[in-house]
């Protein structure tokens, strides 16, 4: 199996190692520089907000380049982006 790249984070900064003494907390970690953290995003967290920017740019910015590559690849109905039956 292969590890995920937030458990690969958490390895390197030592705090989930059995074998040594954790010295902070992940979720101390993931805080903002200002708040006493190192500013390291949370992936899932961190992908779940750029999808949600993307989906509602699509509904919003249908000139957009990206909509109409997705719109031709996929095309659309209803003023949304649907999927071929291809």
């Amino acid at each position: 199996m292969t590890p995920s790249l937030e458990s690969i984070f958490i390895f390197f900064f030592g705090c989930e190692d059995s074998r040594k003494i954790s010295w902070i907390n992940w979720d101390t970690i993931c805080l903002k520089n200002e708040d006493g953290g190192l500013g390291v995003k949370k992936i899932r967290e961190f992908n779940l907000s750029l999808l949600g920017k993307w989906c509602w740019r699509l509904r919003e910015e249908k000139d957009c380049l990206w909509y109409r590559v997705l719109a031709a690849r996929y095309g659309e109905e209803g003023g949304t982006i649907g999927t071929r039956g291809d």
